[in-house]
Formats: structure tokens, C-alpha cells, sequence
């Protein structure tokens, strides 16, 4: 192998510290392109997030309004009608009382 004449000490040192220039000149250019371009910038989750916030205080508020309905029994627990908390069941015809058969079940007892 051939010795290369060019390649000094000098040479090496003096290549070392272009080389950190150039990486700590593209430093201070990326960050002055991020803070020119971060200024325009809407960050999602923050924009979702008050969406979800609303929704959430809405939705606490009618349950609070809801719970405060009913009469508090002084341990700790409500008295609730049945038909406000099974809906579906009042819906149905579920918690109405069984009315009697005007139909003959044709069955004789002794």
C-alpha cells in the first residue's frame, strides 16, 4: 500500500472541526426553520381533547341532575321508581301488573 503524502495530522484536525461546523450550522438551521413553521401549528389531541370535555361536563351534569331527582334516604341511597330505571322493561309492558284471563283454561280441579 501506497503512503498518501496528503493525509497529515494537520489535515485530519482541520477536518474534524469543518465537520462539527457544518453539523452545528445544519443544527441552528433546523431549529430556526422549527420555530418560524411551529407557530402555525394546531395540535390535535388539544382540539379533540375539548370535545371530549364538553361531552363529558354534558353528560356529568345530566347524571347529576338525574341523581338530584330522586329523594335521598339519609344512608347513603335513593329511592328510585322502578319505570326510570328499567325504561326498556316499562317500554315492553314489563312492570305492569297481570291482568286476569277472560279465557277458560279448560282445567278441572277436585
Amino acid at each position: 500500500m501506497e503512503p498518501n503524502l496528503r493525509d497529515t495530522p494537520l489535515r485530519r484536525f482541520n477536518t474534524f472541526w469543518w465537520g462539527l461546523a457544518l453539523f452545528l450550522s445544519f443544527a441552528i438551521a433546523a431549529v430556526l426553520v422549527k420555530n418560524a413553521v411551529q407557530d402555525n401549528v394546531i395540535d390535535a389531541e388539544t382540539e379533540k381533547g375539548k370535545v371530549r370535555t364538553e361531552t363529558y361536563n354534558k353528560i356529568k351534569a345530566e347524571q347529576l341532575k338525574e341523581r338530584n331527582s330522586y329523594s335521598d334516604n339519609g344512608d347513603g341511597t335513593v329511592k328510585v321508581k322502578p319505570e326510570d330505571v328499567f325504561g326498556l322493561g316499562k317500554e315492553m309492558g314489563l312492570l305492569q301488573q297481570p291482568s286476569a284471563s277472560s279465557m277458560a283454561h279448560g282445567k278441572k280441579f277436585n
